[in-house]
């Protein structure tokens, strides 16, 4: 939702303006333009497990088909 000049509108509320900065880093990663407010809001609603790979490291799981898939113990 862009303007001639380069503004874009929240994509969630459509009350806020966002800056042009932010509006083009969220076009860049493939998600809805939103002001700060509802950004913040949308990033509670993920949900996030952090696991520990054996002898290697920590990984987020933000999908649970993931998470099952990294059980070597999963029979089902």
């Amino acid at each position: 939702m862009s303007d001639e000049d380069g503004r874009y509108l929240c994509q969630m509320c459509y009350g806020e303006q966002v800056a042009p900065a932010r509006a083009q880093r969220c076009i860049n990663e493939k998600v809805a333009i939103t002001c700060p407010q509802c950004g913040e809001a949308a990033a509670k609603n993920v949900k996030r497990c952090v696991v520990n790979m054996n002898k290697v490291a920590y990984m987020m799981v933000t999908d649970i088909e993931t998470l099952k898939q990294l059980n070597p113990k999963r029979t089902t």
